[in-house]
């Protein structure tokens, strides 16, 4: 059996550690037992100068796989399942699975000065675009005569 140690070049410890101590029969097993991890889209938020940008990477997945929406506390909320394309017969075994896949869901606080009858949203490349444009800017102190 090989020398465990973690370097600074070794990117997967934990890899790296089950491949050491489990044998290739242990660790199909370990593989089937837990599937795969769930899947959590990383994602982008920016501003510009007129809007918010958020883009989510979403690989593999088509716009009826995304459910978004929007709650009362400016909170986006972006659902959805992310599923294998291949097909697995009954006979066919799972040999390495590497992707994510699984139900996820997002949230992001965004902030109050939104226009929410000029959003769009587009998936294109696995990549979903949110584009949320900012209300005008309204002076926020009004004066008050007193009278």
């Amino acid at each position: 059996m090989p020398l465990l140690f973690h370097s600074p070049a070794s990117e997967n410890f934990l890899a790296d550690f089950i491949e050491n101590i489990l044998t290739p029969e242990q660790q199909h097993e370990l593989n089937v037992s837990k599937k795969m991890s769930k899947f959590q889209p990383k994602l982008d938020v920016l501003e510009t100068e007129k809007e918010y940008l958020v883009q989510v990477d979403l690989p593999g997945m088509q716009k009826s796989d995304i459910e978004l929406s929007m709650n009362d506390n400016n909170i986006l909320v972006i659902k959805g399942e992310r599923k294998l394309p291949m097909e697995k017969k009954e006979n066919d075994k799972e040999l390495l699975l590497e992707r994510n896949v699984g139900t996820f869901e997002r949230r992001l606080q965004l902030p109050r000065n939104i226009n929410f009858e000029e959003v769009e949203a587009k998936l294109d490349l696995g990549v979903l675009t949110l584009k949320y444009v900012k209300k005008p800017k309204v002076d926020a102190m009004k004066k008050i005569v007193i009278r």
